[in-house]
């Protein structure tokens, strides 16, 4: 494992292929977490993120989205290889399932 402050990232050891790829993102509530598998299962690589929780005052937390968007960006980017590692191509991702703790409402201003 290896990877950017604040992110672990896996490649398990096996023949890189062409074959189609699915990608998995969960926004989740102490990481971000991103898979990539092949259409058999196998994982092809995964990352993982952290982001930082305050808890202001008991029984409320607040997270920053861009600590979302931040550890999103950072683990898809090290999944798919631009941090320096064989790059997957980006044309083989067939499928995307997104996950998170989104049932709160969340204000951003513009």
């Amino acid at each position: 494992t290896f990877g950017l402050p604040n992110c672990v990232y896996e490649a398990p050891m096996g023949p890189v292929d062409e074959t189609p790829l699915l990608l998995g993102i969960d926004v989740g509530t102490s990481e971000v977490k991103v898979v990539a598998v092949n259409a058999a299962g196998d994982t092809i690589r995964s990352a993982a993120c952290a982001v930082s929780s305050t808890a202001w005052e008991p029984g409320f937390v607040e997270q920053q989205p861009e600590e979302w968007v931040e550890a999103t960006t950072k683990a898809v980017r090290e999944v798919m290889g631009s941090d320096g590692q064989s790059p997957l191509d980006g044309a083989r991702v067939a499928g995307l399932a997104l996950s998170g703790h989104m049932q709160d409402t969340i204000l951003v201003t513009v």
